[in-house]
């Protein structure tokens, strides 16, 4: 087993706003959300893209006006232009969350309107891990007492992905107190991440422990952490290095035939 752990506000922190000059960013270029009136300039940067590239798509500016018409797109929280001093557009990104996307949505909140949510929570658990080495159904009982109804659990931290009234995926999280003074950093620890087979290889886990480490570092938590089977079979290592995640301890697990 390793366990993983990397900073949340290096990785998940998020301005609330786009701000004028962006932490880090080259020197003379100014940050700002996209607006319709840029689409000139926005065609302009991703053609030089391209021919930097050599890629083969064009886009005009009309074309990147009706990129943008949605009414589901909010430029203000969804885009970013780097502009440099002459007004030419360096840098951009745009994030859309269409309509029928899966929806990451906090545990307390889900369960407060559903209470039987985490007993399909539990169901889902059982079906996802169904195929991992070692693991074993968990009863209501052992659920209760392992995960959502311990001590250390933070529903506040948690997460559920639904599809209708199906859980797709689910992250829950805890926070072991105790070994904060004793590390000399706080840790916000995902118990249990897990996703079902008809929704695997669609982002439903990278999502999860998205909005588990905004949720962390919105509790002002240093560090991420977890747990991984070295040998996991379903991608979880690359998963998790690929969000950031690094090796800090690593254990064996000894088994003999009887």
């Amino acid at each position: 087993m390793g366990r993983r752990v990397t900073s949340p506000r290096d990785l998940a922190a998020a301005p609330g706003a786009v701000p004028g000059a962006a932490p880090g960013a080259s020197p003379g270029l100014i940050w700002r959300p996209l607006a319709v009136a840029d689409a000139g300039l926005w065609a302009d940067l991703l053609e030089a893209i391209t021919r930097r590239d050599g890629g083969h798509e064009h886009f005009s500016a009309e074309d990147l006006v009706e990129e943008l018409a949605p009414d589901w797109i909010d430029l203000a929280a969804d885009s970013v232009l780097a502009v440099d001093g002459e007004g030419r557009a360096r840098a951009f990104g745009l994030v859309q969350l269409r309509p029928g996307d899966l929806l990451v949505l906090p545990f307390d909140e889900e369960l407060a309107r559903d209470p039987g949510l985490d007993e399909r929570v539990r169901l889902a658990h059982n079906e996802a891990f169904a195929d991992h080495w070692g693991s074993q159904p968990q009863t209501p009982e052992a659920w209760r007492s392992w995960f959502t109804g311990g001590r250390s659990f933070r529903g506040g931290w948690s997460f559920v992905v639904r599809d209708g009234d199906e859980v797709a995926g689910y992250a829950l999280s805890a926070a072991h107190e105790a070994d904060w003074a004793v590390w000399g950093f706080t840790e916000g620890w995902t118990q249990v991440l897990g996703v079902r087979r008809p929704w695997r290889g669609r982002g439903v886990a990278t999502a999860l422990l998205s909005a588990s480490m905004h949720a962390f570092a919105a509790a002002g938590l240093d560090h991420a952490g977890l747990d991984v089977d070295a040998e996991n079979w379903s991608g979880a290592v690359s998963l998790y290095t690929g969000l950031g995640y690094q090796v800090i301890h690593r254990s064996a697990f000894w088994a003999k035939d009887v």
